[in-house]
Protein backbone atom coordinates (compact mmCIF):
# COMPACT_ATOMS: atom_id res chain seq x y z
CA UNK A 1 0.00 0.00 0.00
CA UNK A 2 1.23 3.48 -0.86
CA UNK A 3 0.32 6.77 0.74
CA UNK A 4 -1.43 9.18 -1.60
CA UNK A 5 1.11 11.85 -0.74
CA UNK A 6 3.75 9.87 -2.61
CA UNK A 7 1.85 10.30 -5.88
CA UNK A 8 1.15 13.28 -8.06
CA UNK A 9 -2.51 14.31 -7.97
CA UNK A 10 -3.36 12.63 -11.28
CA UNK A 11 -2.14 9.07 -10.69
CA UNK A 12 -4.16 7.69 -7.78
CA UNK A 13 -4.25 3.93 -7.40
CA UNK A 14 -7.11 1.98 -5.73
CA UNK A 15 -4.80 0.62 -3.02
CA UNK A 16 -3.37 4.05 -2.15
CA UNK A 17 -4.08 5.24 1.39
CA UNK A 18 -5.53 8.68 2.01
CA UNK A 19 -3.36 11.10 3.99
CA UNK A 20 -4.09 11.84 7.65
CA UNK A 21 -5.54 15.17 8.76
CA UNK A 22 -3.17 17.15 10.95
CA UNK A 23 -4.00 18.45 14.42
CA UNK A 24 -5.17 22.01 15.03
CA UNK A 25 -8.13 21.94 12.65
CA UNK A 26 -11.80 22.23 13.50
CA UNK A 27 -14.82 21.74 11.28
CA UNK A 28 -18.38 22.99 11.61
CA UNK A 29 -21.45 22.57 9.41
CA UNK A 30 -22.58 25.70 7.60
CA UNK A 31 -25.75 25.16 5.56
CA UNK A 32 -25.04 22.57 2.87
CA UNK A 33 -21.29 23.00 3.32
CA UNK A 34 -18.71 22.69 6.10
CA UNK A 35 -16.26 25.28 7.34
CA UNK A 36 -12.78 24.01 8.16
CA UNK A 37 -10.73 26.33 10.37
CA UNK A 38 -6.98 26.13 10.75
CA UNK A 39 -6.70 27.23 14.37
CA UNK A 40 -3.00 28.10 14.10
CA UNK A 41 -3.21 30.35 11.05
CA UNK A 42 -6.84 31.41 11.30
CA UNK A 43 -7.39 30.39 7.67
CA UNK A 44 -10.89 29.24 6.80
CA UNK A 45 -11.72 26.67 4.11
CA UNK A 46 -15.24 25.98 2.86
CA UNK A 47 -15.87 22.36 1.85
CA UNK A 48 -18.76 21.39 -0.37
CA UNK A 49 -20.55 18.08 0.19
CA UNK A 50 -18.10 16.04 -1.89
CA UNK A 51 -14.99 17.67 -0.41
CA UNK A 52 -16.35 17.10 3.10
CA UNK A 53 -16.89 13.41 2.36
CA UNK A 54 -13.31 13.16 1.15
CA UNK A 55 -12.03 15.11 4.17
CA UNK A 56 -13.70 12.91 6.79
CA UNK A 57 -12.06 9.83 5.26
CA UNK A 58 -8.55 11.34 5.45
CA UNK A 59 -7.37 9.29 8.41
CA UNK A 60 -4.15 7.74 7.12
CA UNK A 61 -5.83 4.32 6.83
CA UNK A 62 -8.69 4.55 4.32
CA UNK A 63 -7.92 3.44 0.76
CA UNK A 64 -8.89 5.22 -2.43
CA UNK A 65 -10.92 2.13 -3.39
CA UNK A 66 -12.99 2.34 -0.19
CA UNK A 67 -13.54 6.08 -0.62
CA UNK A 68 -14.66 5.65 -4.24
CA UNK A 69 -17.18 3.02 -3.12
CA UNK A 70 -18.47 5.34 -0.38
CA UNK A 71 -18.77 8.30 -2.73
CA UNK A 72 -20.45 6.15 -5.38
CA UNK A 73 -23.25 5.58 -2.88
CA UNK A 74 -23.69 9.30 -2.16
CA UNK A 75 -23.13 10.46 -5.73
CA UNK A 76 -24.63 7.56 -7.68
CA UNK A 77 -24.95 9.55 -10.91
CA UNK A 78 -21.22 10.33 -11.05
CA UNK A 79 -18.93 8.31 -13.31
CA UNK A 80 -16.04 6.42 -11.64
CA UNK A 81 -13.34 8.38 -13.52
CA UNK A 82 -14.96 11.66 -12.47
CA UNK A 83 -14.92 10.54 -8.83
CA UNK A 84 -11.22 9.68 -9.07
CA UNK A 85 -10.51 13.05 -10.67
CA UNK A 86 -12.50 14.91 -7.99
CA UNK A 87 -10.73 13.01 -5.21
CA UNK A 88 -7.35 13.71 -6.78
CA UNK A 89 -8.04 17.43 -7.21
CA UNK A 90 -9.48 17.80 -3.71
CA UNK A 91 -6.52 16.03 -2.10
CA UNK A 92 -4.08 18.15 -4.09
CA UNK A 93 -5.84 21.33 -2.96
CA UNK A 94 -6.01 20.28 0.71
CA UNK A 95 -2.36 19.20 0.59
CA UNK A 96 -1.44 22.56 -0.90
CA UNK A 97 -3.14 24.22 2.06
CA UNK A 98 -0.95 22.08 4.38
CA UNK A 99 -3.89 20.38 6.09
CA UNK A 100 -2.35 16.90 6.23
CA UNK A 101 0.29 15.44 8.51
CA UNK A 102 2.65 14.97 5.54
CA UNK A 103 2.12 18.42 4.04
Amino acid sequence: MTKVSEHKADILQPSDVLPARRDGLSIQPFGDEHVLVDEASGRVHVLNRAAYQIWIHCDGHTTISYLVNELSTSFSDTIHDVLISDISNTLAHLRGEKLFVDS
